[in-house]
């Protein structure tokens, strides 16, 4: 959010009714881009703090498909999406596009084998109401970019008027508070270990 608010008066076209990836084609586009790593970090560190959780079927499934959006999300970053169609733009499309569906695919099943972990009952409910508001992001941008191209034909994607904006920053906030909530249980039980490690016992839950 540090980013779009900083980019936003750079490259005024953006603003809130523009995708959050034209940011990166204002004079501090490189501020945009370390947002796309640190989300994509904030990926790969999520499934290195879950570990095993995850180990059944689906988990590994999901597990490999967010390596995958990891991956997209430092391409994202790398590659700009300038208007005018080349190898850079292609390749932001397809991160963006590997980012956008495949997330919430990767939450359910991660969600599904977290859910059968024993140490995971207390945070069945925050995953549950978590994932779907990630599949409530994904609906409300493509339903209402999907609306916006039929009220508006022919759709011209430079044009600045075009609002699909708010509906994308609304599904990277969905995206993003799934990740709080997958590893925020996480954080505290190894909090919890290192006290009781320190008393000499050891917490009830394990990681």
């Amino acid at each position: 959010m540090t980013a779009t608010r900083q980019a936003s008066g750079i490259y005024p076209h953006a603003g809130g009714t523009r995708p959050i990836s034209e940011y990166e084609l204002s004079r501090y586009g490189w501020v945009m881009s370390l947002a796309f790593f640190s989300l994509g970090i904030g990926v790969l560190a999520m499934l290195r703090s879950t570990g095993d959780a995850a180990a059944p079927r689906r988990g590994r499934i999901g597990r490999w498909w967010f390596v995958a959006i990891g991956i997209a999300l430092f391409g994202a970053g790398t590659f700009y999406p300038y208007p005018t169609p080349n190898l850079a733009s292609y390749l932001h499309g397809l991160c963006g596009a590997i980012v956008i569906v495949m997330f919430p695919i990767a939450a359910t099943l991660y969600r599904a084998a977290l859910a059968n972990s024993q140490a995971w009952t207390t945070a069945r409910g925050g995953l549950r109401w978590a994932t779907g508001f990630v599949w409530l992001g994904l609906l409300s941008f493509v339903g209402s970019t999907l609306v916006v191209g039929i009220i508006s034909q022919p759709v011209e994607r430079s044009n600045p008027h075009l609002i699909i904006g708010w509906q994308n920053r609304f599904m990277i906030v969905t995206y993003s508070l799934w990740l709080v909530v997958v590893s925020w249980p996480v954080a505290f039980w190894k909090k919890a270990s290192s006290r009781h490690l320190q008393q000499g016992s050891l917490p009830h839950c394990k990681t």
